[in-house]
């Protein structure tokens, strides 16, 4: 079991190699179910956002179903359907035959709803920062 000050090491670094942020919006994009079941449970336990203020976004390709894809992330999340955001279809006809089917549920992009308490908005990004700027210190 790992302690709550080695939680916040792991999901800050997660979020500094993975996480959005370009616009003061907390957010994860990644196919892994694992890192996002886990990114999903330390905003809930670390950060203390609400599930309700959590969000989800599938990013599908042509050969995704999206059926089952949309089933997959709400069994890997345990997020309802009413948290999901409008599944986007990568539909460019370019993309090289070799990737086919190496991300077989797409991309799950988790963003952080603040629902108009600072707490979740710009605030928490800004705490995710410092604890980012506090590991990149002790390197």
């Amino acid at each position: 079991m790992l302690t709550n000050r080695e939680l916040i090491i792991a999901g800050a670094s997660l979020y500094w190699g993975d996480g959005r942020k370009h616009d003061g919006r907390v957010g994860l994009v990644n196919s892994d179910p694992k890192m996002i079941r886990f990114f999903v449970k330390w905003l809930t336990t670390i950060c203390q956002v609400p599930k309700k203020n959590i969000r989800l976004g599938i990013h599908l390709y042509p050969d995704n179903d999206k059926k089952k894809t949309l089933e997959f992330w709400r069994d890997a999340t345990n997020l309802p359907n009413s948290q999901f955001l409008k599944t986007q279809v990568d539909k460019r006809n370019n993309k090289k035959a070799k990737k086919k089917g190496k991300l077989p549920f797409g991309t799950a992009h988790i963003y952080v709803s603040s629902g108009k308490e600072k707490l979740y908005g710009y605030r928490l990004y800004q705490q995710i920062k410092g604890w980012i700027e506090a590991i990149n210190g002790n390197v």
